[in-house]
């Protein structure tokens, strides 16, 4: 089903293919959230001051563990 590359890809991430989903999706929605904050920083700079860079710090994190 997945492709040599895509089977090289899990084994060098030591993740099922479930689990290498649930991991994407999840950077995915945070991805999203984060988005969501920073357009409303944009037009209102009060609101989610820090939350941007907050955010991706703890995504950078997560990928590297």
């Amino acid at each position: 089903m997945f492709s040599k590359k895509c089977k090289q890809h899990l084994a060098e991430n030591e993740m099922t293919g479930l689990q290498h989903l649930k991991f994407a999706w999840k950077l995915a929605w945070q991805c999203k959230k984060t988005a969501g904050a920073l357009f409303i920083h944009g037009i209102a700079p009060r609101f989610f001051e820090h939350y941007a860079s907050t955010s991706i710090k703890k995504m950078h994190k997560q990928m590297e563990d």
